[in-house]
């Protein structure tokens, strides 16, 4: 907290605390898939569940550009090339274990397995992207050759180890 008052990102210490405790209980919500997976369906629908308007649709816009942009930590362009190809991979992991994936104006999926890797993101999961994107996105959708998908996962794999 002091860094972030120093660099004049909080005003002071107290302000700074007060994020940091709206951060972790923002963080430490529990949820199971199944409501994941029901969030992400109204984020899906432009904000929509059914008829019904529960989030605006520019606030749908807006979190999963975040997702696209970094929902999966620094593994959010490299998850996405492998997963999704040329399309952008709209999905959020927590610390729990949990990733959350939209395909906008499709439908969510969402995965859980607690280890994580280095990033934070579930290990299990972000590899799980990658054959329920095949499944659930576009038919005509470009993306890598399944060859070119095992070789990233392989050198991965050996770069982690």
């Amino acid at each position: 907290v002091r860094r972030l008052v120093s660099v004049k990102r909080f005003a002071s210490a107290a302000a700074g605390a007060r994020a940091l405790k709206n951060y972790t209980r923002a963080c430490a919500i529990g949820i199971t898939t199944a409501e994941a997976v029901a969030a992400g369906v109204v984020l899906a629908n432009q904000g929509r569940q059914g008829k019904k308007a529960l989030v605006k649709k520019d606030h749908a816009v807006r979190a999963l550009n975040a997702m696209n942009s970094y929902g999966l930590y620094e593994h959010t362009g490299e998850i996405s090339l492998l997963a999704a190809g040329t399309r952008a991979l709209s999905s959020k992991s927590g610390v729990g274990g949990l990733i959350i994936n939209i395909d906008p104006n499709r439908g969510a999926s969402c995965t859980y397995s607690p280890l994580l890797d280095h990033a934070g993101n579930s290990v299990f999961g972000k590899y799980a992207l990658i054959p329920l994107n095949v499944i659930l996105s576009a038919p005509e959708a470009m993306r890598l050759n399944a060859e070119e998908v095992i070789r990233c996962i392989e050198t991965d794999r050996k770069e982690r180890i």
